[in-house]
């Protein structure tokens, strides 16, 4: 491939990302961030003074520099508001069994730190008996429901709310990252460069 095919194809993927940004609305809070106290928790007296619970002042004081703006914001596309909390919730499933990794020193000695697969997600094999697998199977089929609501996997680099939007399985500050995993390796993993 020359280097004009080259730069046309990373350009034209470059204004991919650029678009499907723009298209997604950003002005609403991010996984982990609080949604605004409601205005109840606030009063004005006939002045015209507004005077702020202690839940107001705390709130606007986490968003100091932008808590005017935010006041109005709801969690963003596919995060869910935790009642109790108020704070905006990725509700990716999870899988406990799974342990992120930096480098293969990370790992049990008879498991390296590669790239996360689809597969490694409630796997069966690591369990014994029917209760297991079953428990297993159902939440096997809860992420794959999940996973399901997005037809275009997002890639690393590319704009995120929520973990299951990303092909790495990681949204992180609203960038899907990569995601590498303590596990055996696979065929797959032949040509994966040791960390």
């Amino acid at each position: 491939m020359n280097l004009s095919k080259l730069i046309a194809i990373l350009s034209i993927y470059s204004w991919a990302t650029i678009l499907h940004a723009a298209v997604i609305n950003t002005n609403c809070m991010k996984a982990t961030e609080t949604i605004a106290p409601p205005q109840s928790e606030r009063s004005t007296t006939v002045d015209g003074v507004v005077t702020d619970s202690e839940v107001w002042k705390n709130w606007k004081e986490k968003y100091k520099d932008n808590w005017q703006v935010k006041q109005n914001w709801t969690c963003c596309e596919h995060l869910e508001l935790n009642a109790s909390s108020k704070v905006c919730e990725d509700k990716s499933p999870v899988d406990d069994a799974i342990q992120s990794c930096t480098t293969h020193s990370d790992c049990p000695e008879n498991k390296g730190c590669l790239p996360w697969r689809e597969d490694d997600m409630f796997n069966d094999d690591r369990v014994s008996s029917k209760e297991e697998k079953d428990a297993l199977s159902a939440k096997s089929v809860a992420f794959d429901e999940k996973r399901d609501q997005f037809e275009d996997l997002i890639p690393n680099g590319g704009f995120c709310f929520v973990s299951n939007q990303c092909e790495s399985y990681k949204c992180e500050s609203s960038i899907c990252k990569e995601n590498n995993i303590c596990r055996l390796a696979g065929i797959a993993d032949a040509s994966t460069p040791v960390k």
